[in-house]
Formats: structure tokens, C-alpha cells, sequence
């Protein structure tokens, strides 16, 4: 006899077993000038504002039951509020290089701890100057990066998390408004028919 997920395994839908589908959670901070830390996931969708357009996670940091996640990448996306000269540029990489990510579940060790400028890989923003002196170069700053897990990580049903992203430097004010999100991206088993 096939357990649910084994049935789940053969398909991606099962009435009376439940589906298993590739999916993302995401959540967007803003950033806040002199802002030391960030945690995502922590106010669910329709609470404190947060719509579908900042968060899709339904319970604040907090696997629904009957679900688990397998989660085998984490994206990063970062949006300038508006055009950034050269220093702010470079405000921008200081802030990736002085920021890391970690991930935690409930009371285990971490499950990742990693520098965000790694996690953005190569295309960091690049300094821009003007032909001559006194040209003003501005563009606005959009970054994607993703780290592809080498092991998943697993959120069991009901399994408390929560990712924090942590400046050792306070935040510029010239991000101030700049968006910071991160989406996790793997197989979402939601379980029972």
C-alpha cells in the first residue's frame, strides 16, 4: 500500500492524497536608514499592512498544518526607491558586503548563515562616472541573486522558522525605502484531499 506522499510522488495531484507543487514564499522589507536587522516572514499576509504584493506567507513564520516545504533555493531581489549617483552606488555595496542571511528553525542550530553578497553572486552594481568632470550619472539599482542549496531544507508542518538578514553596519539613508526581499523556492506538499 502507497503512503499519501508516495501517491504524491506520481503525480502532482491526488484528490484524496492532497498536491505537491513547485512554489515560492517571499517577503519584502524596506529598507530604514540606520536599521540593523531585518526578519522576514514575521507578519503573514493581510496583517501590518503587508499585502500579496510584500508576502504570500499565510501564518506569520509558521508552516500551515498538513503542509511541508522543501525548499532547494533562496532568491534575493533588490530595488532602488529611485536613481542612485555614484556614492549611492557605492553605498549599495557596502551594505551587500556588510549583511549576511540566516536562516533558523525553532530551536535547531542554523540552518544557513551566509554573506548576501554571495548570495547576489557577481552582478553587483558598477560605478558609474561621468565622461568629464561634473557629469552626474544616475540609474536606478534592481538585483537579482539566488543560492541554490546543495541540501534542502525541510519546514515540516507547524515547524516555526524565521530568516533575518543583518546589517554590521547600519543602513545608509540613502537606501532608506530601497526594497530587500527574499523568496524561498522549492516543493510545497500540502497534504489531504
Amino acid at each position: 500500500m502507497l503512503t499519501a506522499l508516495e501517491k504524491l510522488r506520481q503525480g502532482t495531484y491526488d484528490p484524496a492524497s492532497g498536491q505537491i507543487r513547485w512554489w515560492t514564499y517571499y517577503d519584502r522589507a524596506i529598507m530604514a536608514a540606520a536599521t540593523l536587522e531585518h526578519t522576514y516572514f514575521a507578519v503573514p499576509k493581510g496583517q501590518g499592512g503587508k499585502t500579496l504584493a510584500d508576502t504570500n506567507m499565510p501564518n506569520a513564520a509558521l508552516m500551515p498544518q498538513g503542509h511541508n516545504f522543501e525548499i532547494h533555493a533562496i532568491e534575493a531581489f533588490y530595488v532602488a526607491d529611485g536613481a542612485k549617483t555614484q556614492a549611492e552606488y557605492q553605498n549599495v555595496i557596502d551594505m551587500m558586503r556588510d549583511t549576511y542571511l540566516q536562516f533558523e528553525i525553532e530551536a535547531l542550530a542554523n540552518q544557513l548563515q551566509l554573506p548576501i553578497q554571495v548570495l547576489f553572486g557577481n552582478p553587483m552594481p558598477q560605478v558609474v562616472t561621468g565622461a568629464a568632470a561634473g557629469d552626474q550619472v544616475t540609474s536606478r539599482a534592481q538585483y537579482k541573486g539566488m543560492w541554490e542549496l546543495p541540501v534542502p531544507i525541510v519546514l515540516a508542518a507547524e515547524t516555526s522558522w524565521r530568516i533575518t538578514m543583518t546589517h554590521t553596519v547600519a543602513v545608509n539613508a540613502s537606501l532608506a525605502d530601497d526594497e530587500l526581499m527574499i523568496s524561498l523556492v522549492g516543493a510545497l506538499v500540502s497534504m489531504g484531499g
